[in-house]
């Protein structure tokens, strides 16, 4: 759904922003998030790194912004 709304909202910037807040089996995924996953980007948050924290936030206001 968040894919969709992003093409008819953007027109052809198409923007869908995948956090991972918890690892996920490749199994327990839908086939269509696997693709996605594969022909685009994503973030992994952090966990266990405080520094990586600082980072992951960055980087996805980055992206935001652009």
């Amino acid at each position: 759904m968040a894919r969709m709304e992003s093409i008819y909202a953007r027109g052809d910037d198409s923007v869908l922003f995948l956090v991972f807040y918890e690892d996920i089996s490749d199994k327990d995924l839908p086939l269509q998030m696997l693709g996605l996953i594969e022909c685009k980007s994503y973030m992994e948050y952090p966990h266990n790194d405080a520094q990586g924290k600082v980072a992951f936030w960055d980087q996805l206001a980055t992206s935001i912004s652009k």
